[in-house]
């Protein structure tokens, strides 16, 4: 069979210009570092970048909603403590105050001391967050959630009982929220403990009623605030074990994305020993097939005429 010389030249055109484009891609792997630069260099493994690269994208969100809710959290933890350290402090004065020894003037100055522990249980409940949210408030955090209502002389609480959740994994959310005014409740009346505090602090300011009188309302209000301590104990519990999930599920988002990113390096990074390997062997072939054409073009009929 005998081969033109226009096809012949036609063929090693096409294999330098293969081989030429093969010398350009590793070199431009070399440069970039990366075996895949371009869906076309590998389609399956640029399918499962692609996947492993969503989902890292997912975990990343994961984790800024992670950090944001621990971050609240804390601070509710924290506010929580606060409000925790003065119910004790009100529990140990109605402890004091219930005994019939005490002068009127003396629980004149048992009632100052927990108005004051009073408010400051108050403030802590209408505490706002760096956005200016109502932290216990329910889903209704743009308003105080406790008001005084000068009318019926008691506190009165303006949120609700809803609770708002952030994803924190696929399928899995956390409430981001804590409810508060049930600690102070009382037969489903927010806030009753409260209310029967001051209307009972405001007897021990009158002079003019005698200490014997509510020695059985001091001792009921004892017991009221033992079972508010015991609520704050649950809250507490509640805020610690969703805060030690949050710490759990932002480690296994951190080990998925490290071995996401490796198994992502794997795919798509090249290997420069390879790589030089590669080029190399490219280049031969192409030196190779260059003499072989060199050699072949030389040869006619009259090299076998002899």
């Amino acid at each position: 069979m005998r081969v033109s010389s226009t096809y012949l030249t036609a063929i090693m055109t096409r294999s330098f210009e293969r081989n030429s484009g093969k010398i350009s891609k590793i070199i431009e792997q070399q440069s970039t570092g990366k075996r895949v630069n371009l869906p076309s260099d590998d389609p399956i493994a640029s399918s499962q970048l692609v996947n492993l690269q969503r989902e890292n994208s997912a975990l990343k969100q994961f984790q800024s909603n992670i950090s944001r809710l621990q971050t609240s959290l804390s601070q509710q933890e924290t506010v929580v403590a606060a409000i925790n350290q003065q119910t004790d402090a009100i529990i140990d004065d109605l402890l004091s105050a219930a005994n019939a020894s005490h002068s009127r003037a003396d629980m004149g100055s048992f009632a100052h001391s927990i108005d004051g522990k009073i408010e400051s249980v108050i403030a802590a409940l209408n505490q706002k967050n760096e956005d200016n949210h109502a932290l216990f408030g329910g889903t209704l955090s743009d308003k105080q959630p406790i008001v005084f209502d000068a009318k019926t002389q008691q506190y009165r609480y303006q949120g609700n009982d809803q609770t708002r959740e952030t994803t924190v994994a696929n399928g899995i959310n956390i409430k981001e929220n804590t409810l508060m005014s049930g600690v102070f409740s009382k037969a489903g009346n927010d806030l009753a403990v409260l209310n029967q505090l001051t209307a009972l602090s405001n007897k021990m300011k009158n002079s003019k009623i005698v200490p014997s009188s509510y020695l059985a309302e001091l001792q009921s209000a004892h017991e009221m605030m033992l079972q508010a301590s015991k609520k704050l104990g649950a809250t507490f519990t509640d805020l610690g074990g969703r805060q030690n999930r949050l710490s759990m599920l932002a480690e296994a988002h951190t080990d998925i994305a490290t071995s996401n990113s490796q198994a992502m390096d794997a795919l798509a990074n090249s290997n420069p020993a390879q790589a030089s390997t590669d080029l190399n062997l490219y280049k031969m072939s192409i030196q190779a097939s260059g003499m072989t054409y060199m050699k072949i073009s030389q040869l006619s009929l009259f090299n076998y005429m002899s």
